[in-house]
């Protein structure tokens, strides 16, 4: 049986979601929506109120987050659907836009993606937002080569005082990425990480 169809079968969708799994879980799209069939065309209105889906690509050659920042409150879910390209969700700052915060930190490691991907092979990376990150915007980059000089940032919660355009004006300034030490939620381990939590509560 498919990972994605043992998830899909144990996964709440809804508000119960950041509660069962853990910031930094990697799952296959069809775990999220088990209908889906291809990354193409989903809408935001298909997942639930809570959960706010971010794609990470490439558009005309560009490499970019869409959407580029969001605005959330604790108890929701931005799940990053990786639809092209070969790409990161990488946690920084807004005062330094193209360097890791050190650990512990949001790293989804690499992963390779294809627009021909079927929704099983669509990996989605998870951050939870929580009362106790809620307070302050986080900041996100992606580290591959060229990407975060291109303007491939994004942000939960900017700020008036410290707006998304400046974040990515700053980040385009930069001339090359700087990973700093982070704990990496690669896939494997992630995805791991959320089978166990699942089968636990599955018991």
């Amino acid at each position: 049986m498919r990972v994605s169809t043992v998830l899909s079968t144990m996964l709440p969708i809804g508000a119960a979601l950041a509660a069962v799994i853990p910031t930094g879980t990697v799952l296959p799209l069809t775990a999220l929506l088990p209908e889906a069939t291809s990354a193409a065309g989903i809408a935001t209105s298909d997942f639930p109120a809570n959960v706010q889906i971010v794609l990470v690509g490439d558009t005309n050659n560009n490499p970019v987050f869409f959407p580029s920042n969001v605005t959330a409150v604790s108890g929701d879910t931005i799940a990053f659907g990786f639809t092209s390209g070969n790409h990161t969700v990488t946690q920084s700052s807004f005062a330094d836009p193209c360097t890791t915060l050190p650990s512990p930190s949001f790293d989804s490691g690499f992963v390779s993606a294809s627009v021909t991907e079927a929704a099983s092979q669509v990996e989605v990376f998870l951050v939870n937002i929580t009362d106790a990150n809620v307070g302050q915007p986080l900041w996100f980059y992606s580290r591959g080569e060229g990407d975060c000089h291109a303007g491939m940032v994004f942000a939960v919660n900017p700020t008036a005082d410290k707006t998304f355009a400046a974040f990515q004006a700053a980040a385009k300034k930069t001339k090359s990425n700087s990973a700093g030490p982070i704990e990496v939620f690669g896939t494997a381990g992630a995805l791991l990480t959320g089978l166990g939590v699942l089968a636990g509560l599955a018991l």
